[in-house]
């Protein structure tokens, strides 16, 4: 026995071992791979783990050739020497024959052009110590994502998130991320939307090591600045604590978990304007009130290896959240307030095979179910005073939603010289049981009165030289002051509308809460990337979409786009200096399941909902009954036959440059024309110039008055886009890298997404600025290493005002929506005239006179800095052997703050003229914290 162990030590000592973890260009890893090492005739192979590492122990020493063949990546071969009885760390880094790359915002040489399609200069890499940088609160990592993605082009509502290549995707903790891609590849047949705004997450493996860590984050009214539109500062709290832990599970699988949990005293402000219950006079309310919330997320993720060729990876995901006060905020008071309780599920599985040397499958499954429950209350009816404030109940009830959707994929990569060809499909099928009794209780509205009876400091009548009452405009605050004044007086209900009060809508819903829906969707796609010659590769692929519940089953995306570097044309000759890239393709989103549950509730028969215009009643509710033996007609909710899905044509232009000082330059021009959008339309409003508002009974409604107001979906509107994106990267030296971009936007149409046209007869109407304009848009993101092991990480932004609309605020044409604009003034002498700081505008528009456009008015422009601040301290015996060997322990504290400099950036303007706060702020804009003006976070996390 002694023999035999000193036998072994001897053979311990005289060989060595050679290990590393093999990852592509991003730094994503790389299972199921075949590593061979030879020397002479000795040939040894091995295959990458789940975390895509691999190991050959008991080597001679000498030299030896590494090399690695895998479906996708240049062949990659190298020598290393190994020394009798040391171990040697050989990271290896595949690069893409066709596949994927793009900018890293990292330290270093600086990135490098290339001429394959996909390797786009304008997208963006986030990894390693850039990922850390980002915040760990999950509500300002998404905001610093969406940030660094810019604004998403299209009327697509943001930025999309896949997750490890699944959709509807519920951001992950960030300790479970490993990197992040955005923007990248916007042409790609394998995605439905499109890639300028596409934020790509990717999970982190499991390891071969036990690893682990324990953060904390805390952010406190304290150390806050209070939101300047509030009269007081409400003790906000806002805690994250996490852990996560990771290890192997014998030789072929690896685990990690991680667990979160946040205590959220958030605030809504309420800024509104409402009247004394006594004298009657304005008062206006600015106040923060606290809306508690409680989350808790934790996922676990599960690597096994198989078999050579195979790879098995499962992710479970729950997340909790419980908020009390929702409902809370801006015109809406404190009785309008619900709670919330929403769960939510993610199982995600997928299977990798190699097939053979030259194809690679991928197996998807995933299955994710939110469950949402709401507590309110419809007792008491509601009351919208528009523009000023909102009270009585929420209108909510006892409500849930049980949302459930299955997806599958398979996608296959399969190399045939400089053809690299993908090919796949995915099937979604979503599951809808929704239980609503939303406005059970009933609510009426006050809109204002474009031509309402002028009253003097006595509340009479004033008249003019003619001796007949003069007339004006009035806020629906007037409007509804009046009401409450004459009614007190004793007033009749037709006495109080002669004085210019009354509600001007009720609307009130009934019958069954219960509806459903299923959706099914499908998409197939193939594309083929060719390396035509070493300067010039095509990407040319078709994808092919349908679904379920409209009639349209056939929509066809052909993408194609090319990547040309003039005057390169030897392989091997160098990364280009210019690369300039095309690319045109079509894309699809899927018509919601959302409005098909509308029509299948608001049928007619499950559910009814009534509007009644001018009411008499005001503040009595009356039954369904009654409402019904008057005749008044239910509201109906239906798709159009020929609905199709939002389609989008993009196409681009893009010119890269590299230049001096490690630093590149991307330049892209985009077009866009969106089709098919939604609008919702009220196909029995009154013909054009026969409703006499007031007057519920007047106007020739097409379908007849007992058709009452069927609403319809619609696919008729579309918008016009043209983006100049202009993207900067430069690694300044190894201790600063920075990453600057702006974009240029202009944006028209008719219509925005799942709107309502002012002139249900004539669209064009409502051409002008699309509601999702940002003329300007610029940020900066840096990434400074400071003396003492400090690094800096500085987030700038500025942009525009968005657009808003200029309405009247009341309804001028019987189809119940207070949407219509007001005209140019041109004679001042009309009572129904209304002078503004933007101008003189008639709210009650004589024929041929021209309408103020949709989205007349912008906001103000806006900047925001954005800082972190972290230093990490590595401790302990170092987990490997070499220069730059990781150590054991690590230690951070960091500091985020937001908005440093505390600068007010307005926005919620107003722009019914009907309210009285119109033209005015009443909000934060969107790059600060709604709770404060400026945030300051502390955070320490301990790793080992």
């Amino acid at each position: 026995m002694a023999t035999l162990l000193a036998t072994m030590l001897v053979a311990q000592q005289n060989t060595g071992i050679v290990r590393g973890v093999l990852t592509d260009t991003s730094g994503a890893v790389i299972p199921a791979a075949t590593v061979s090492l030879t020397a002479g005739d000795t040939r040894k192979t091995a295959v990458t783990q789940a975390d895509g590492s691999y190991t050959f122990p008991g080597l001679p020493s000498g030299d030896y050739t590494v090399k690695v063949e895998f479906p996708g990546f240049r062949i990659f071969e190298k020598t290393v020497t190994v020394d009798a009885g040391k171990s040697i760390e050989f990271p290896i880094q595949l690069i893409p024959s066709g596949g994927t790359q793009a900018v890293t915002v990292s330290g270093g040489k600086g990135p490098e052009l290339s001429t394959d399609p996909s390797k786009n200069q304008s997208a963006l890499v986030v990894a390693g110590g850039n990922l850390d940088a980002l915040p760990d609160d999950p509500d300002d990592l998404s905001d610093a994502l969406n940030q660094l993605a810019g604004p998403a082009a299209g009327p697509t509502g943001g930025p999309q998130i896949l997750l490890d290549g699944f959709s509807n995707a519920q951001l992950p903790p960030k300790a479970a991320i490993k990197e992040i891609k955005i923007n990248q590849n916007p042409f790609s047949a394998e995605y439905d939307n499109l890639g300028f705004g596409r934020i790509e997450i990717i999970t982190k493996p499991g390891s071969d090591q036990l690893r682990g860590g324990l953060g904390l984050t805390d952010s406190d009214a304290f150390f806050n600045s209070r939101n300047p539109y509030a009269a007081n500062k409400p003790g906000y709290v806002n805690r994250l604590i996490q852990a996560n832990l990771a290890g192997p599970l014998g030789r072929r699988a690896s685990y990690l978990v991680n667990f979160a949990q946040r205590t959220i005293d958030n605030t809504a402000l309420i800024n509104a304007v409402t009247l004394d219950p006594t004298t009657l006079i304005e008062r206006p309310i600015r106040s923060s009130v606290l809306t508690p919330r409680d989350d808790y997320t934790g996922n676990a993720r599960f690597d096994y290896q198989i078999s050579t060729n195979n790879t098995f990876t499962g992710n479970y995901q729950y997340y909790r959240s419980d908020r009390d006060n929702n409902g809370i905020g801006q015109y809406s008071l404190v009785s309008r307030e619900y709670s919330n309780e929403q769960s939510r599920h993610d199982v995600r599985l997928t299977e990798t095979a190699v097939l053979n040397s030259s194809t690679v499958t991928d197996t998807k499954f995933a299955f994710t179910q939110i469950s949402t429950d709401q507590f309110g209350s419809n007792t008491v009816p509601g009351l919208i005073v528009s523009g000023a404030f909102n009270a009585g109940s929420a209108q909510v009830g006892r409500a849930s939603n049980l949302w459930r959707q299955y997806e599958f994929q398979s996608n296959t990569t399969t190399i045939h010289g400089p053809h690299t060809v993908v090919f796949g499909a995915r099937v979604r099928y979503t599951g809808i049981t929704d239980i609503s009794p939303t406005n059970f209780g009933g609510t009426f509205s006050f809109f204002g009165e474009s031509d309402a009876p002028v009253l003097n400091a006595n509340n009479q009548f004033e008249y003019g030289s003619d001796g007949q009452p003069l007339t004006a405009p009035i806020t629906s605050l007037e409007q509804y002051r009046r009401t409450l004044l004459f009614q007190g007086l004793g007033f009749s209900p037709e006495e109080v509308q002669a004085m210019g009060g009354g509600a001007s809508q009720f609307s009130i819903a009934g019958g069954n809460p219960l509806a459903r829906v299923d959706q099914t969707d499908a998409g197939l796609y193939v594309q083929d990337d060719w390396r035509i010659r070493p300067n010039f590769s095509l990407i040319a692929g078709m994808r092919y979409e349908m679904q379920t519940n409209i009639s349209d089953h056939a929509d066809l995306g052909p993408r194609i786009a090319i990547a040309w570097s003039p005057g390169k044309t030897k392989p091997g000759g160098g990364s280009p200096k210019t690369v300039i890239r095309a690319g045109v393709g079509m894309f699809y989103n899927r018509f919601s399941a959302n409005l098909i549950l509308q029509e299948n509730r608001f049928n007619g028969i499950t559910q009814q909902q009534f509007v009644v215009t001018n009411p008499d009643f005001f503040p009595s509710i009356p039954s369904l009954p009654t409402l019904l033996s008057q005749q008044q007609p239910p509201v109906t909710y239906k798709v159009q036959g020929n609905t199709q899905a939002l389609a989008l044509r993009e196409s681009a232009l893009t010119l890269e440059r590299q230049l001096p000082a490690k630093t590149t330059v991307s330049a892209t021009f985009v077009n866009l024309l969106a089709t098919h959008l939604t609008t919702i339309v009220n196909v029995n409003t009154p013909l054009p110039g026969t409703y006499i508002p007031g007057d519920p009974t007047s106007g020739v409604r097409p379908l007849g008055n007992a058709a009452g107001n069927p609403f319809v979906y619609e696919a008729d509107g579309f918008i016009k886009e043209n983006v100049t994106r202009i993207q900067i990267t430069s690694n300044v030296n190894s201790r600063v890298s920075l990453n600057a971009y702006y974009q240029l936007m202009f944006a028209k149409g008719d219509a925005d997404n799942l709107g309502s046209p002012s002139n249900p007869f004539n669209l064009m109407q409502d051409y002008g600025a699309s509601s999702f304009q940002l003329r300007n848009y610029f940020s900066l993101q840096g990434t400074i290493k400071m003396p003492f092991g400090l690094q800096l990480n500085p987030l700038f932004i500025t942009a525009s005002g968005y657009p808003y609309n200029l309405t009247i605020g009341s309804d001028l044409n019987g189809d119940t929506i207070a949407n219509e604009r007001p005209a140019f003034a041109t004679d001042l002498s009309r009572p129904s005239v209304v002078i503004t700081p933007f101008g003189a505008f008639d709210t009650d528009p004589l024929p041929g006179e021209k309408l103020v456009p949709r989205n007349y008015l912008s906001g103000s422009g806006e900047w925001n800095l954005n800082m972190r601040l972290g230093r990490t301290f590595s401790f302990g015996k170092p987990r490997t052997a070499g220069k730059n060997a990781e150590k054991r322990y690590k230690l951070n504290f960091n500091i985020d703050v937001n908005n440093v400099f505390n600068h007010l950036n307005p926005g919620g303007y107003v722009g019914n003229l009907s309210s009285p706060l119109f033209g005015q702020s009443t909000a934060l804009y969107l790059f600060t914290d709604t709770s404060n003006n400026r945030k300051v976070t502390f955070g320490t996390n301990f790793s080992f």
